[in-house]
């Protein structure tokens, strides 16, 4: 439960992840639209003095696009990030992109897992605030390494890596929910070092088909708009759209 704000017909649920503190050293909002009856005692036009009174580096809007929603969160100070997509594919729409046949898509194991880290720390993947430039690139890439880390104790937890001489230069991770026969693709990177080799869609496609071939029946996924390489593979495997996010942020400095 975070803090209640309100406009007009809109309610807002504001919350300051506790890990976010850690990486950034100050505290990290997170502003979500919420379907809910109750009422607010704030009003979101005093957020930036709610934040400053708070000690808030910043504050991050996640939602879906709404033209209004949007120019009202522009006229407080929120400044456009990046927008993102949720796809999701069917067994039955998944196409297998045949543009590899030299390259072994294998599951990991824990002793690959470092070489899955060499590869984040290397890479700009898109995410919502490596985008932002008033963030330097050591923090958000630290971030974006804790996040694929925090995937490997989850029992649900699969990956596929593709080895080159026994280096991790690609990888793709999930959490599988056997019991609803779906998964959700959560991470996925290539090394900077050989891109443009159509390794990507080589290791997405046959990472998809292996997900598949497990009795998994929906696979939901999602990428940043402007990382097109991601958003060309996903449509190429047979992926449609299911909804658009964007992503706005109010800074306090």
């Amino acid at each position: 439960m975070g803090t209640l704000f309100s406009k007009d017909k809109w309610l807002f649920n504001l919350t300051t992840p506790e890990y976010e503190t850690a990486i950034f050293g100050y505290r990290m909002g997170e502003l979500r639209l919420v379907s809910s009856f109750a009422s607010a005692d704030l009003c979101l036009d005093d957020i930036a003095q709610y934040m400053t009174d708070e000690e808030m580096l910043a504050c991050t809007f996640r939602g879906k696009e709404n033209i209004d929603l949007v120019r009202y969160l522009n006229s407080i100070g929120f400044l456009f990030v990046g927008t993102y997509s949720i796809v999701t594919c069917d067994t039955y729409d998944f196409y297998r992109v045949n543009m590899r046949s030299d390259l072994n898509i294998i599951q990991a194991n824990r002793d690959d897992y470092e070489g899955m880290i060499n590869i984040k720390k290397k890479v700009f993947d898109y995410s919502t605030h490596q985008l932002d430039p008033l963030f330097h690139n050591d923090i958000t890439s630290h971030r974006n390494v804790l996040r694929l880390k925090s995937y490997f104790d989850n029992p649900n937890h699969y990956a596929y890596i593709c080895k080159y001489k026994n280096k991790v230069i690609g990888y793709l991770q999930f959490i599988v929910d056997k019991e609803h026969n779906t998964a959700l693709c959560t991470n996925g990177a290539i090394d900077p070092d050989y891109h443009r080799l159509f390794i990507g869609v080589h290791v997405y496609t046959e990472a998809f088909n292996n997900i598949f071939e497990m009795g998994i029946e929906q696979i939901t996924s999602g990428y940043c708009n402007q990382n097109l390489p991601a958003m060309k593979i996903h449509r190429s495997c047979g992926f449609k759209l299911k909804e658009h996010e964007i992503h706005l942020r109010l800074h306090t400095w």
